[in-house]
Formats: C-alpha cells, sequence, structure tokens
C-alpha cells in the first residue's frame, strides 16, 4: 500500500486554477530535498477547491480534479476496524519575535498507513493569519480518513501504472472516480448529493445507487438508510458511458463540459459510499492556506534553532538548498 510519502514523489501535473509560478517546482525540490517525516497532513493533495474530484495518488501543491482510471476490477473488499486517529496539539503555543506561532501536535494512528506511529509533528501559523491548531488539527485528522477508501475498496482505486493512465482504453470500459459529495437526501435505488468539478458547484444531483452498493460507516458496513443528511460522503463512482477516458486533469474544461453532466461523468452509477466524519469543506479551505499562512517544520542542522519551514511562509526560497 502506498503511504503518504509514497504519493509525494508523483511528477507535477498542470494545476487547474493559478497558483505562484515556482510554487510546484520549488514544493517539489525541497521535499525531496527535506525527506520530510509520515504524516506530512495531506500536501500532496492541497489546494483543492471544496467539492472537488479526488485524486489518490496527487502530487503536492496540485489542483484537483481527476477521475482514477481503472479498466478492470476484483470484488473482493477489506473488513477495517475504524482507527480514530486522536490527533491533539500536545504543547503549548510559542509565538515567535516575527508574531509567527509554532506547535505540536501528536497523533496516536492514522487510516491503513505503513507507518510507525505515534508520530508527532510541528507546525508553524504566519502572524495574523486565522488559520488556528485546531484547524490543522482536524484537517489532520481528515486526512487520515481518506485512508479508509483505499482500505475499504482496494479492489477499485489501484491506480493505472506511471505513465499509462488511458491506455488501452476501449469505448464502454468502467471508469472510476472518487469524489467527495455532502448528502442532500437517500432514496430505493438513487442518493441526492451537492458535489463539484472543475471549480463549479453542483447542486442537488440525483445518483443512481446501485442495488449491492457498499455503504460505510467508520469503517463498518451500514445500510442506505443508516445514512445521514448533511454529512460529507466519499463517493465510489463509475461510468461505461463513455467513448474515450475521463481524466480532469489533463482535459482542459471544454473537454471536461463535453463529457459531464451535473459535475459527474456521464452515465455515473454509485457503487460505494464512505460516510466521512469530518468536514471536508473545511479541510480544503485550510490545505487551500499551506505555503500562504501555515506550514509544516522539518529539522535543518543549517537553520539557527534546528527548524526550517517546508514551505516558507514569504515565498523565500533562497535560503533553501535544492
Amino acid at each position: 500500500m502506498s503511504t503518504i510519502d509514497d504519493r509525494l514523489w508523483q511528477k507535477p501535473k498542470t494545476p487547474k486554477r493559478p497558483l505562484r509560478s515556482d510554487f510546484t517546482e520549488a514544493v517539489m525540490a525541497d521535499i525531496e530535498q527535506a525527506k520530510p517525516a509520515p504524516l506530512v497532513t495531506r500536501i500532496a493533495s492541497a489546494i483543492r477547491r471544496p467539492f472537488a474530484m479526488r485524486l489518490i495518488t496527487k502530487p503536492a501543491g496540485i489542483a484537483a480534479g481527476v477521475a482514477v482510471l481503472a479498466i478492470t476490477a476484483g470484488t473482493g473488499y477489506a473488513t477495517l476496524r475504524w482507527l480514530q486517529p486522536n490527533t491533539q496539539v500536545i504543547s503549548a503555543v510559542t509565538t515567535l519575535e516575527n508574531g509567527n506561532k509554532r506547535f505540536w501536535l501528536h497523533s496516536d494512528a492514522c487510516q491503513g498507513q505503513n507507518m510507525d506511529y505515534p508520530v508527532d509533528s510541528y507546525y508553524e501559523i504566519k502572524a495574523g493569519s486565522a488559520v488556528t491548531p485546531e484547524q490543522i488539527r482536524a484537517m489532520v485528522e481528515s486526512g487520515c480518513e481518506d485512508d479508509m477508501l483505499e482500505q475499504l475498496f482496494p479492489d477499485v482505486i489501484k491506480p493505472m501504472p506511471k505513465g499509462q493512465a488511458g491506455q488501452g482504453f476501449k469505448p464502454g470500459d468502467r471508469q472510476y472516480s472518487f469524489p467527495y459529495a455532502k448528502l442532500k437526501a437517500v432514496g430505493k435505488d438513487y442518493i441526492v448529493v451537492d458535489s463539484g468539478l472543475n471549480g463549479q458547484t453542483y447542486k442537488n444531483v440525483r445518483l443512481p445507487l446501485e442495488n449491492d452498493a457498499r455503504i460505510y460507516a467508520k469503517g463498518k458496513e451500514i445500510s442506505k438508510q443508516d445514512l445521514r443528511p448533511g454529512k460529507w460522503l466519499t463517493l465510489v463512482t463509475y461510468t461505461t458511458a463513455l467513448d474515450k477516458p475521463f481524466a480532469t486533469e489533463t482535459m482542459t474544461p471544454d473537454q471536461i463540459n463535453e463529457l459531464a453532466e451535473n459535475g459527474f461523468p456521464r452515465g455515473t452509477k454509485v457503487e460505494g459510499v464512505i460516510e466521512r466524519q469530518y468536514d471536508v469543506e473545511q479541510t480544503m479551505s485550510t490545505m487551500e492556506n499551506m505555503g500562504m499562512e501555515w506550514t509544516r517544520l522539518v529539522k535543518d542542522d543549517k537553520s539557527p534553532d534546528g527548524w526550517k519551514q517546508l514551505i516558507p511562509l514569504d515565498g523565500d526560497w533562497s535560503n533553501y538548498n535544492r
């Protein structure tokens, strides 16, 4: 199983929203140089808009919007015991001379990660920022919850080999995507959600729910009647209605719109649902501010206090050895 760190070494793609001209190159170079410890708080999927389509293996600092292509899939699945991450602020918040604030987070566990736990991570928030340690703590736990998808649906989320997404595709092949959505209602054979794609929000979208759809909350299988309107979901969806691969990171908005309907690929059906415990919209808001309002700290013998910012909050990379 890939870990968070494994996901950071992916080749950058073209972002769907404006970023600093050197953002992706600088972040990727610094991460490789710093070799960060586990629990990097999902910077591999940062800079995503609320309601965005979800990418499993995503490079650092890249905008969201990729449907992972899976031509074939089995039917096996795992039974997973819910592992509460239990991330807590474990130190008094320290204010630096420049007004920035530093603090430690302690995490007892993270879903499905091949890492040694517990883990302590060090963070810095820019002076005057509205971001709080509590928001970062919640973001870390929400990121750990993302791993439930890989644990519960390993048969459908395994990405194509690097550089081979879409190769060998034939019209009518099954294509999977894993969007976040907010539940509005549940019917006999459908669900109604708010979701979005390519920066646009779609309200009250009705999606067919397969009779044998697997539905989970906290790692345990539940019935569709147990789903709670207002909760965030991770959906396992597929379509066989397209004559070309649906991969939004490599497609223009016009190409996306040609294949999509109400924010989903045409012909989308739901075969899996994970009810989330954490607020995706808040998580995305916090992630978008990484490198601008807050950052994680990594050990650095050349820094006066032994720590440096993983992404410099002042945007100055001149003192970073890359």
